[in-house]
């Protein structure tokens, strides 16, 4: 705004050199020529300018007298029509500009639609407006950053504004012959306001002060003028013009300050919008914005709530919520939220964004990829949407079309660190784990502080066999962040690697004590405290971990078959017992028993011990030392073993003992 009505006030200066010099001048096209460009930048900043040159004739009666406003018949024609054909070039640019704007504003859905708000509500809102700003430059109260657009508006409201415009109108007209500038002026204000009154509605504002810096400049000049004609003839005008323009200047600055207060920050600013105007359901989505901004999840779901509650047709607001029920956990409900923002827009690309990211969460990738591609479609120069589909298909297990989009994300945006992070994640999984580590390097090399970058690449480096280099990597990780639990899991998987137990506990100690629930953190944590034959602290890890992940082969299998404890059977034979993870040996062996009663083989009924025989007494001679030997070992840690695989043995019985034979 500041930089298209500089544009504005060089465009005029430049063709008031143009206006002053004789027709065939040089200096006078050079100047109208600077007009041109000034113009043409100030459409560039703003298209507020698309009304100059109806203003710049305005001044070529009033100011430069080029012309008479009170004849229009043949002969004052000779007079007006050079003036109209010159400003020719500055109503192309103008109308460029509109139709390009209009464009624009419409692809990016901001034109709304007369299904939206009816015509007859956006002549009345425009009526209703045009007399607002003229208070509103008198007595400047009330201001508000937004103003809802009403469902209605009364029609007293109405007959008021349109008496204020009609009296106007009608004391500038009847004055002009003798006060031109009282015209000039209310035309000024009329003529630029035009553009921005809402006829053609752009966002959902009803007006907006905002709009106003140009369209005042004509009533302050009425004033001004106005207030110079008043005080001609009185004796003590040189006393009392500056008098009143220094009491004007004080009253302004006071106002100013407490409107500077206003906007003292985002959050400030939206609170005295709801101040103002209790029903503000844009205020209310904005302090929601700031609410999530600072993560403060719950409180921005209210505003949200609010802003639906007050505008259900508003698709930000639903959106929005949708976005707060997701990290909430209540993904059926940030689902709803973004159906509903997408019926009423279905081009809001990031509702079918967050809506894919709700449907991957549940595992439904298939339907969480068409929404992926769905907003790609709608803004497909945009590298973010490229780059959260690709983690989707990492989760879904093809790192192949991960790294495809990635790359096409890389294209769109070389110069992000994250998406280079996550194509080397997406590489890691193809196998190709030195363009990995590459990657990962590159992605460093731009942002050194990219924590998920520092710990994949140490994830990579494991693999590689470099677990120093990998621990460097987590350390630097955690100096940034260091309340990430899964990077704490990782370095403690390292040390324990450097052989380092007691240091790997403790890192896992500090994951668990970050994130409870991770079932890698448990695993590990268990590993190293049996390593350590701290085996009574190990198996609830161990447990923990199959119980967070049910469906894991590789959980049940660390979590293994821990020896604990000696006993004995009939007196004859010294054995140590399984205890945790006994329930699939159980299962096992049934199956065994089961398939042996199908070929009709005898089945020993008895129920099963797991366990592992130590040693046979053939005398009862032995059997008191038996006996103590079990009391001795009863209660003592034997550790952990893992069981890689599982041999079924035929056992024949013989004089000399059982015979195993591998089947």
């Amino acid at each position: 705004a500041v930089l298209s009505t500089l544009f504005w006030m060089l465009t005029t200066w430049a063709y008031l050199g143009a206006s002053m010099g004789s027709a065939a001048s040089a200096l006078r096209w050079r100047f109208y020529a600077l007009a041109l460009v000034f113009l043409a930048l100030g459409l560039m900043a703003k298209p507020m300018l698309v009304t100059l040159p109806f203003v710049l004739l305005l001044l070529d009666v009033w100011q430069l007298g080029r012309a008479d406003w009170q004849r229009f018949d043949r002969v004052s024609w000779q007079a007006w029509r050079p003036l109209v054909l010159e400003k020719t070039p500055m109503l192309a640019l103008a109308a460029a500009s509109s139709v390009v704007t209009f464009i624009v504003q419409r692809s990016g859905g901001a034109v709304a639609a007369l299904s939206t708000v009816p015509l007859g509500l956006r002549l009345e809102n425009a009526v209703l407006s045009g007399g607002t700003y003229v208070w509103k430059a008198v007595w400047p109260s009330g201001l508000s950053p937004f103003y809802p657009y009403p469902s209605s508006i009364p029609l007293i409201e109405i007959a008021a504004s349109v008496a204020l415009i009609a009296v106007v109108s009608a004391l500038a007209t009847r004055c002009a012959r003798t006060r031109p500038y009282l015209l000039v002026g209310w035309l000024w204000y009329v003529i630029t306001l035009l553009p921005v009154i809402g006829v053609v509605q752009i966002g959902r504002q009803a007006m907006a002060d905002r709009y106003t810096y140009i369209p005042l400049i004509g009533l302050f000049i009425a004033i001004s003028w106005g207030a110079s004609d008043a005080l001609a003839r009185w004796p003590q005008r040189r006393v009392i013009l500056p008098a009143a323009a220094v009491a004007a200047l004080a009253a302004l600055a006071i106002v100013a300050h407490g409107q500077v207060l206003v906007w003292a920050d985002s959050a400030t600013l939206w609170r005295h919008a709801l101040a103002l105007d209790a029903h503000n359901y844009y205020a209310h989505h904005a302090l929601g914005t700031l609410s999530s901004d600072a993560g403060r999840t719950e409180e921005a779901a209210r505003s949200f709530e609010e802003t639906i509650r007050l505008a259900p047709d508003y698709p930000e607001g639903h959106y929005n919520l949708g976005l707060m029920r997701a990290r909430q956990g209540r993904l059926d409900e940030a689902m709803r939220s973004y159906r509903a923002a997408l019926r009423l827009d279905p081009s809001l690309a990031d509702a079918h964004s967050g809506l894919a990211a709700a449907l991957a969460a549940e595992g439904r990738f298939a339907e969480a990829v068409a929404e992926h591609r769905e907003a790609i479609g709608l803004k497909p120069g945009n590298a973010k949407y490229h780059q959260i589909l690709a983690r989707t298909l990492i989760a879904a297990g093809d790192a192949g079309g991960a790294a495809r989009e990635l790359r096409e994300a890389i294209g769109l945006q070389p110069d992000s660190a994250a998406v280079r992070s996550d194509l080397g994640k997406a590489l890691a999984g193809q196998g190709k784990l030195d363009e990995a580590i590459t990657s990962y390097r590159e992605a460093l090399a731009l942002d050194p502080r990219l924590v998920d970058a520092h710990n994949n690449l140490g994830v990579a480096l494991m693999e590689r066999g470099s677990a120093a280099a990998a621990a460097d990597h987590y350390r630097q990780a955690l100096a940034i962040q260091p309340a990430r639990a899964e990077v704490h899991s990782n370095l403690a998987v390292a040390l324990a690697a450097l052989g380092d137990e007691e240091a790997a506990a403790a890192e896992f100690g500090r994951a668990l004590a970050l994130q409870p629930g991770l079932a890698s953190a448990h695993t590990g944590l268990a590993l190293a405290l049996a390593g350590s034959g701290r085996l009574a602290e190990a198996l609830p890890h161990f447990a923990e971990a199959a119980r967070l992940q049910p469906g894991s082969a590789a959980a049940h299998q660390h979590y293994g078959l821990a020896l604990a404890g000696a006993g004995r059977f009939d007196g004859r034979v010294l054995w140590i017992g399984f205890s945790g993870e006994v329930a699939g040996l159980r299962r096992l062996a049934a199956s065994g028993q089961a398939a042996s009663r199908r070929a009709g083989a005898d089945v020993d009924e008895r129920p099963l011990r797991p366990h592992i025989t130590l040693a046979r007494v053939k005398s009862p001679k032995g059997s008191d030392r038996l006996r103590a030997a079990a009391a001795r070992l009863a209660g003592e840690d034997f550790g952990v073993q893992h069981a890689e695989q599982v041999v079924a043995y035929s056992s024949v019985l013989t004089e000399d003992g059982p015979i195993y034979t591998p089947v």
